[in-house]
């Protein structure tokens, strides 16, 4: 499977390489695609911010709608799903910052804040394997960038586990002991 922007169409792109349209999602961005246990595609998007359920026929039905412009990762571990965003940006009152990114949990068609970061964006999410997840939390202004790993235990504390003046592209979890980390 394959997401585009600016036109928010998933492809599905079988062995042979002749991809088709499987969905038409009616945004503009499809910034992470994962199956779920029954076989539909999960797909987290921008403008709207939405979680999508993709059947195999390409109908679409919204897990979750989020205030934040872009869901920019989803997570499932187990039988729980995470959807990670980024921040609004926009000042909802003069003197007040843009709303940060947050972490939902989806459940049975509701999403739970879990976390909101002072960062503007939340790009990768993985399982810890005891019912938490790691997550990049990522902010860029100008030329600066800084990114942060935090450790988001199964009550929702978060605690920052490493950071970097660089952006952090993408995160895996390597055996019990281990993260990779791209920067």
């Amino acid at each position: 499977y394959a997401g585009t922007a600016p036109e928010g169409i998933i492809y599905r792109i079988p062995p042979d390489g002749d991809a088709e349209v499987l969905a038409r999602t009616g945004t503009h961005y499809v910034w992470d695609l994962e199956l779920d246990d029954s076989g539909a595609l999960l797909a987290a998007t921008g403008e709207p911010g939405l979680v999508l359920s993709i059947a195999a026929d390409g109908a679409a039905d919204t897990l979750l709608t989020v205030p934040n412009r872009h869901v920019m990762a989803i997570l499932r571990t187990g039988e729980r799903l995470f959807a990670a965003t980024a921040g609004s940006g926009f000042v909802a009152a003069e003197g007040a910052s843009p709303s940060g990114a947050r972490v939902y949990e989806i459940e049975s068609g509701q999403g739970r804040l879990v976390y909101e970061a002072d960062y503007g964006e939340i790009s990768r999410m993985v399982s810890d394997g005891e019912g938490g997840i790691f997550v990049v939390a990522l902010r860029q202004e100008e030329e600066d960038a800084k990114s942060v790993i935090l450790h988001i235990d199964a009550l929702g504390t978060a605690v920052p586990v490493w950071d970097v003046e660089a952006v952090i592209f993408d995160l895996v979890r390597e055996g019990e002991d281990a993260l990779l980390v791209a920067v």
